[in-house]
């Protein structure tokens, strides 16, 4: 009891100390000590109004990326993960023996990636809709998963999920200040998301809609890692990358839609960012309140905010935008 009560709290002393890639890598090099698996993956999903699944980030760990592309063409139901829905927070496991013999291409994919026991949770605390997952899988035939290995689980990863949480809620790219209204994601360098807020994903999705996460477009990524870069502006977005300790950490910013400013509205909206009242910058362009405030509303209207904060943000923008 008191190697677990140690890995439980090591676990939430990672949450806090290590940045998002770092901590899902090893937190399941912690669980691994414990209880033993061979390959797992950090998941996070949820049902599209189809029931379809739709990925939103992915962790692999001694899985290649492959292995995303390859799932995606399966077309035999997933036995495990639909008895996972049944039994949120609460582990299930299956062995690939067990699938259906009909199921053909989901026995040829537990084969090529050595998944012969499968350890499955999906998180209690969220949404009946979305799937927070963790996998545990096994490659050995006769290393199945015992009933106090599958409480041990019970026990673990619930931990192990609450520690996620409290690490993206701390995360942030390392000596980067977010800019105004800007919103974060972190992906691997070959562009595979990590972490990404929920408004993050909806930016992306609006500048591609065909866009199938959790691969970012390649062309995107690209763009984010040529040297001297680290800027892409969309039609709908602008984005700035910082590299570090193998993990791309992106900031998006929605791009002001509207007609340009004019020169003198542009000095207008910058000093009412700053702080300044209509009637210190009346003062200061030498005009009336009542013409800065209809040169406000101009303003606003044109960038389509509505209230300073969001004027900052969008002026911000404007100015990263500049050649």
């Amino acid at each position: 009891m008191r190697e677990l009560n140690h890995l439980i709290l090591n676990l939430y002393g990672s949450a806090q100390e290590c940045t998002t890639g770092e901590f899902q890598g090893q937190a399941l090099d912690m669980l691994r000590q414990t209880l033993p698996f061979d390959s797992a993956a950090i998941i996070a999903a949820s049902f599209s109004p189809d029931m379809a699944i739709s990925l939103h980030s992915l962790h692999m760990y001694q899985q290649p990326i492959e292995k995303l592309a390859d799932r995606k063409v399966l077309v035999s139901p997933d036995t495990i993960l639909a008895d996972a829905c049944r039994s949120r927070g609460r582990c299930v496991t299956m062995e690939s023996v067990d699938i259906d013999p009909r199921y053909l291409d989901l026995h040829a994919y537990c084969k090529k990636y050595a998944i012969a026991h499968s350890m499955v949770l999906i998180s209690p605390a969220t949404h009946h809709a979305n799937l927070d997952l963790i996998a545990l899988w096994r490659a050995g035939p006769e290393r199945a998963y015992s009933a106090a290995e599958t409480e041990l689980g019970n026990l673990l990863l619930p931990h192990l999920t609450q520690a996620q949480a409290i690490n993206s809620r701390l995360f942030r790219a390392p000596d980067v200040e977010p800019s105004p209204g800007s919103v974060r994601l972190l992906a691997s360098l070959n562009g595979c998301l990590q972490y990404v807020e929920p408004l993050a994903a909806d930016m992306l999705q609006r500048e591609w809609p065909e866009w199938d996460p959790p691969m970012l477009p390649a062309h995107f990524v690209e763009e984010l890692r040529r040297p001297g870069q680290g800027l892409y502006a969309g039609k709908t977005l602008l984005a700035r990358v910082t590299e570090w300790g193998g993990y791309l950490y992106v900031q998006l910013t929605r791009r002001p839609a509207g007609r340009p400013l004019t020169g003198v509205e542009e000095a207008v909206a910058r000093l009412a960012a700053s702080g300044l009242s209509y009637k210190d910058i009346a003062r200061r362009q030498g005009v009336s309140p009542a013409t800065v405030r209809n040169q406000l509303h101009s303003v606003y209207a044109k960038l389509d905010v509505g209230n300073k904060t969001a004027l900052a943000a969008a002026l911000a923008v404007l100015t990263e935008m500049l050649p």
